[in-house]
């Protein structure tokens, strides 16, 4: 992997810590707020990334294919994750229910922090390590995503 291309993906994975762990707490208690703030930040970063990586034309990498083969390993993945949502809502909720924007909001915080950790840890960084077998690289960027979500 070329200098450029090793610090560019460096920055990017710093940057993107810096996003997720903006203190957006400290600055405010509401909920709703609070999640649109969130869900503004992880846009923008997600709007940086796609044009960056147009920009700099050495980080697309072209010979990616998907395999549609694979997607039945999601499945157990995504039905624990709607499940939880589903239990978390359930549970913050009075029992009357009303609607507040923060539901959605989170939701849509949720998609966007998704294709950012998408982008960077499979498309970057798995799709810019050259040699190597599959497994290997798909160590390297759970350990580098396992970092990441240390902070």
């Amino acid at each position: 992997m070329s200098k450029n291309r090793i610090i560019d993906i460096a920055l990017i994975t710093l940057l993107y810590i810096a996003v997720c762990t903006f203190p957006t707490s400290l600055i405010t208690k509401n909920e709703i707020i609070y999640f649109a703030i969130e869900a503004a930040l992880m846009a923008v970063m997600l709007v940086f990334l796609i044009f960056y990586i147009r920009s700099h034309a050495y980080l697309i990498v072209r010979d990616r294919v998907v395999n549609f083969k694979l997607m039945p390993l999601f499945v157990p993945t995504t039905v624990v994750a709607i499940s939880n949502l589903i239990y978390a809502w359930a549970l913050k909720e009075p029992a009357t229910p009303t609607f507040t924007w923060a539901g959605p909001l989170q939701v849509l915080f949720i998609a966007l922090l998704v294709g950012n950790e998408e982008i960077i840890f499979r498309y970057l960084l798995i799709g810019h390590m050259e040699n190597g077998k599959p497994i290997v690289k798909i160590l390297i960027s759970a350990a580098i995503f396992g970092l990441c979500h240390s902070t």
